[in-house]
């Protein structure tokens, strides 16, 4: 018969295994950061230098994390670096010509309507399992064809939740610039989407 006490159990706090990160985590890792940077040799060094810093910052696990979830972490501040590295290089402005591809102009030369050929359309996505995960599958592989700095931005702002800000002193842009470049990855996604997640259906 047991008594109270076996069930009340104080939840032990999570424990890190370097030994086993390589076997656990390696594949993984290198597919996150390959989809950011783009370059395998890059990606390899990214993951390289996320168990390296791992092992150094050991000591600050605090074991409320999964291992997995923390290892997560800290390639996506590499990545961020790898970044970081790559935007002190001059900043090339954005070109505004980009959005005649998608919208007309008024007669102050000022952006407009869609086009008819460019306009949004209904998705028609479903609510089942199966089509959730194809179109899970699709959204990954048109992030997977973004250019570099696109992909720094989705990184920044929609995995780590970074200000936009502290988005504008990483990659050196302006304010107008850091609304102008997340405006025009979502329209490079939705574009995406729609021509890849049609040809689904």
């Amino acid at each position: 018969m047991k008594t109270k006490t076996d069930f009340t159990d104080s939840k032990q706090p999570l424990t890190l295994e370097p030994a086993r990160w390589v076997d656990r985590y390696a594949d993984v890792l290198f597919s996150l950061a390959l989809m950011q940077v783009k370059v395998a040799v890059v990606a390899e060094d990214i993951v390289q230098e996320t168990f390296v810093a791992g092992l150094a910052a050991m000591s600050q696990f605090k074991g409320e994390a999964q291992e997995r979830t923390w290892l997560m972490a800290i390639l996506r501040h590499k990545i961020n670096d790898y970044f970081r590295q790559q935007t002190r290089r001059p900043t090339v402005l954005l070109d505004d010509h980009f959005y005649d591809h998608y919208f007309d102009r008024d007669q102050d030369g000022e952006l407009d309507h869609w086009l008819a050929t460019t306009s949004p359309g209904d998705w028609g996505v479903g609510e089942t399992p199966d089509e959730s995960d194809a179109l899970n599958a699709v959204l990954y592989a048109c992030l997977d064809k973004l250019p570099p700095r696109h992909a720094q931005m989705v990184t920044l702002k929609f995995l780590d939740d970074t200000k936009p800000a502290d988005i504008c002193r990483e990659m050196g842009i302006t304010a107008s610039n850091y609304w102008t470049l997340l405006h025009r990855i979502k329209i490079l996604l939705r574009d995406c989407l729609e021509k890849n997640w049609y040809s689904l259906r």
